[in-house]
């Protein structure tokens, strides 16, 4: 496979992912690839907390320095498959310190032999009443409900959100009232304690999450 490819197939593997936290289930990672015609495509790896927004660029450049920081040999694709696994198994901790912050994952090599690595994110942006930020938001909401969305038509996997209302990311309150206001004539309005992954699924408890 030539390097473009694989590149390319790496950076598939980094679309559509969601991911909380489990120490902190305020925290939501939501990836997205980009493609731009004549460019190479890229990921947007986005954190929210209902505070604050991180944002970064996923590229060739980022992912050979995370490479070669973890000492990692191999292609793009495969690296990627690793940071996938880390993220969809809850396999990775958030370090953050003020508005900066780190993902550190923790890579399965074999049953026995684990790797860190990590992604830096750099610094956050304060969720304020301004408009380029609101956009961000809503940006980062609706990108959210589209990849649940699809996962729930294509995908038999379900990512828990924790059914307390109180314990989730301000974003989900906020759009998901929107969302009833705007469907109002179209649907019936949701019930507050539904699972936001799986709305169809009926209530229960969650026990919570456990790392890979």
């Amino acid at each position: 496979m030539d390097d473009k490819r694989d590149y390319r197939d790496g950076i598939y593997k980094l679309d559509s992912i969601v991911a909380q936290y489990r120490k902190d289930s305020r925290y939501l990672i939501l990836t997205k690839k980009i493609e731009i015609l004549s460019n190479d495509p890229y990921a947007i790896f986005r954190i929210y907390n209902g505070d604050i927004l991180w944002m970064e660029k996923i590229d060739k450049k980022l992912l050979d320095e995370s490479k070669k920081k973890c000492q990692l040999t191999g292609n793009y694709s495969q690296f990627c498959e690793l940071i996938q696994e880390s993220l969809e198994n809850n396999s990775f901790e958030l370090i953050q310190n003020g508005l900066d912050l780190v993902i550190q994952l923790s890579f399965k090599i074999t049953n026995t032999v684990f790797l860190k690595g990590e992604i830096p994110i750099g610094s956050g942006i304060p969720v304020i009443n301004d408009p380029d930020v609101r956009k961000l938001q809503t940006d980062f909401t609706f990108d959210l409900y589209e990849v649940m969305q699809k996962r729930n038509r294509h995908v038999g996997q379900e990512i828990m959100i924790r059914q307390d209302i109180e314990q989730q990311p301000v974003i989900f309150n906020a759009f998901l009232k929107n969302k009833q206001q705007q469907e109002d004539d179209l649907k019936p309005q949701r019930k507050a304690n539904a699972n936001i992954i799986n709305p169809n699924q009926k209530k229960r408890r969650v026990a919570g999450a456990k790392l890979a």
